[in-house]
């Protein structure tokens, strides 16, 4: 039967699978020039993607889904 333990090692592989899907996608954004946030749509910058291959957001809405978390209520403003 499985205990708290094994369900928080479950947790931990997926989450490194999910790291490492991100890793992937993001090494091949940037091998075809270009990747899009998963919440605006907008490009993001080379220059984050340089610096960190698994992101999947632009910077704007990186930033407001820090502040707010997951919660689907907001979305950036499109300027």
């Amino acid at each position: 039967m499985p205990d708290a333990c094994d369900f928080m090692v479950d947790l931990q592989l997926d989450a490194a699978d999910l790291f490492m899907a991100n890793r992937v996608a993001a090494s091949l954004a940037i091998a075809a020039g270009s990747a899009d946030c998963i919440t605006c749509g907008d490009p993001i910058a080379a220059s984050r993607l340089e610096a960190a291959p698994e992101a999947c957001r632009c910077v704007p809405c990186q930033t407001l889904f820090e502040l707010h978390g997951s919660r689907a209520s907001w979305k950036p403003a499109k300027y």
